[in-house]
């Protein structure tokens, strides 16, 4: 993909362990869901080891072209053929769906900021939950709903962001020392204007794209 100019990995623990050049495919951001990146290396290069490519590493791509720094975790699926390692990561986002709320976790007159807040801690509480919480928005109406056992992800796109209030969210993600660093973030919308950047059918493009026609007319 142009426009790639960091491509770092970490660890479980976020701590980067290599700076990896893979021939990376289409880049996708979701609104309030999760992302997609596949990367492919030769299986002799010496960075393509079981070490950088683990499942549950860290991987974060910066680019040059005005778009925002795209981070993620490794996952399946991973193809091992004809000389070359396909890998696959999804976007930090995908973290939220390995944890759920305790039994009969209750709110009342909480904005959906507090509750968006209050659950990301809660599942830092129970264990080494690697997102902390950026910007919340506390905005909204009060509402009191109850979570048993439900999940965070669902929770945070299905309840908080599309039945209770119609915000959107984010797991942003950076490097703060020598570690990849996952945030989430609540806003009551998104977005920004990036100079340099313009998206046709959800492609960043540099100035006028090539036309070709073909064919009778």
């Amino acid at each position: 993909m142009k426009g790639v100019v960091s491509f770092q990995v970490g660890d479980h623990n976020g701590k980067i362990i290599a700076d990896i050049e893979p021939l990376v495919g289409p880049v996708s951001w979701r609104l309030n869901a999760v992302g997609r990146v596949q990367f492919q290396m030769a299986r002799n290069h010496a960075k393509a080891t079981e070490t950088n490519l683990r499942y549950g590493n860290r991987i974060l791509i910066q680019f040059d072209n005005g778009l925002p720094a795209w981070g993620g975790v490794i996952d399946t699926p991973r193809t091992w053929e004809q000389g070359i390692v396909t890998a696959t990561a999804y976007s930090a986002e995908y973290l939220l769906g390995f944890r759920q709320t305790d039994k009969n976790r209750l709110f009342s007159g909480a904005s959906v900021g507090d509750i968006f807040r209050q659950l990301i801690t809660d599942a830092n509480a129970v264990s080494a939950f690697p997102v902390s919480v950026g910007h919340v928005w506390v905005g909204g109406y009060p509402h009191s709903p109850g979570y048993h056992y439900d999940n965070l992800l669902e929770i945070v796109q299905k309840d908080l962001c599309s039945g209770l209030e119609n915000a959107d969210f984010d797991v942003a993600a950076s490097v703060v020392g020598s570690r990849i660093i996952f945030t989430a973030n609540l806003y009551q919308r998104k977005g920004r204007d990036l100079a340099g950047v313009w998206l046709t059918e959800g492609h960043n493009i540099r100035g006028w794209p090539k036309l070709s026609e073909q064919g009778k007319i």
